[in-house]
């Protein structure tokens, strides 16, 4: 049991000095045979309030580590999937004309707008007279503040956690969500995720999956997700964030 002790004193002390955020979140699932209450207390009030904040300039509560980033389909006039972009806030910038270009249906055209509570962004799609919307929000911290903060700050997402409003749309989980890094430079890398390819056979809710993958997040990553024609759809990425630093990029961060 000393030894027990012993080697929770030393991870404790090495999250102290290097990552404030993670210790937060171990002093608060502690196991008390493990760890005694008072020298939890004890450390956490020493810890630097900077560290234990990763959120700190999006005026977050100090206490949250999770992004609930949520993509409705508000209509389903067009009878396509739709794509929209999460991040990338470079790409924003041009109406990520060169990252959703490919996905967008024959005939169809499409604005980006802020939403009415001037916190989201709406990803208007229109093919003749008909037009559907797609609003992007989030539950701690206006959207575009999130999106605006990738300028000079990168973001080290985990336990990506992706839930559908309806359990009987899980074709959505067989949309593979693309990831584009374009450098202003010219530089261009993209890759694949698909959310059905991390179901466990442990998982019994088929409206849930669980990216384990860390996502870097800067100012040149969008991510592209693919909603179905479903009207009042949602799909909810609820992501913990592993670390936050501004001034770097995701290459060697």
């Amino acid at each position: 049991m000393k030894r027990r002790k012993n080697s929770s004193y030393g991870r404790v002390l090495n999250m102290l000095a290097n990552d404030g955020a993670n210790f937060e979140h171990y002093t608060q699932s502690v196991n008390n045979d493990m760890l005694s209450s008072n020298v939890v207390t004890a450390l956490a009030a020493q810890t630097p309030r900077a560290l234990m904040t990763p959120v700190a300039d999006f005026r977050a509560p100090v206490s949250a580590a999770t992004f609930d980033i949520i993509i409705t389909r508000n209509t389903a006039t067009l009878p396509f999937t739709l794509p929209v972009a999460l991040f990338g806030v470079l790409d924003q910038e041009s109406d990520y004309v060169e990252v959703i270009s490919s996905f967008i249906p024959v005939g169809v055209t499409y604005t980006i707008a802020r939403g009415a509570d001037r916190k989201s962004l709406n990803f208007v799609f229109t093919n003749g007279v008909d037009t559907d919307t797609i609003n992007v929000s989030c539950n701690q911290v206006p959207y575009v503040n999130l999106l605006i903060a990738g300028l000079d700050s990168v973001f080290k997402m985990q336990q990506n956690k992706l839930q559908i409003s309806d359990v009987a749309q899980q074709l959505q989980f067989s949309k593979a969500i693309s990831v584009f890094n374009k450098s202003f430079f010219g530089h261009s890398e993209n890759d694949t995720i698909t959310p059905n390819q991390y179901k466990s056979d442990l998982q019994n809710q088929n409206d849930i999956r669980t990216i384990n993958q860390i996502l870097d997040i800067d100012k040149q990553r969008s991510l592209v997700f693919q909603i179905v024609p479903v009207a009042n759809f949602s799909v909810t990425m609820s992501s913990f964030v592993q670390k936050y630093d501004k001034g770097q990029s995701a290459v060697g961060f």
